[in-house]
């Protein structure tokens, strides 16, 4: 018997191991426009688990850049049944999520990029970010009415729909704009 005839310790332990020869996949880089030889390691083969779109992607080895390109799934079924890696992705969850309130404009963009110029930038986005989803007025007349409970992170993110984190934030401008008026 050959060395290539014996099992391996992981035959032995019942494992299948698929062996794949060595495939040369063409592609054309839309980069630099050159066609290039890739072996099935340096392709992923990519499908998106919410659409179902495919597309393959790798590094271009004349111009080394990371390139994706799109593909039915005929084209990512043949890759796959060649020995590329298949990988299935997801869509963030960010566009699923509701937003309200106005679009983000120039003059906003600008704005933020003045803002980030500043020392403290930071702090200041956090406060203008706390205080557009937990309005200091709203939550000074909700504490009010709370028996002045300035710990109540619970009640608090639950009257304005936000997460703990963002309630206890509201709490602590709260208190240093109280602090501020007295």
């Amino acid at each position: 018997m050959t060395r290539a005839e014996r099992p391996n310790s992981l035959q032995k332990l019942g494992y299948r191991i698929e062996t794949f020869p060595v495939v040369k996949i063409r592609a054309t880089c839309p980069q630099c426009d050159q066609d290039v030889e890739l072996t099935s390691v340096d392709v992923t083969a990519l499908v998106c688990a919410d659409t179902g779109d495919g597309s393959y992607a790798f590094r271009c080895p004349e111009c080394e850049i990371a390139v994706s390109v799109d593909a039915d799934m005929r084209i990512d079924d043949l890759l796959v049944d060649r020995g590329v890696k298949k990988r299935i992705w997801t869509m963030p969850a960010e566009l699923a999520e509701h937003h309200t309130g106005p679009k983000l404009s120039y003059d906003d963009l600008l704005d933020l990029h003045f803002v980030l110029q500043r020392d403290g930038w930071f702090s200041e986005l956090e406060a203008m970010t706390v205080s557009a989803m937990v309005p200091t007025t709203e939550l000074t007349g909700f504490l009010a009415t709370h028996d002045g409970r300035h710990d109540d992170v619970t009640a608090v993110a639950e009257r304005f729909k936000v997460s703990p984190w963002i309630a206890g934030r509201a709490l602590g401008l709260a208190r240093e704009h109280l602090e501020a008026a007295e």
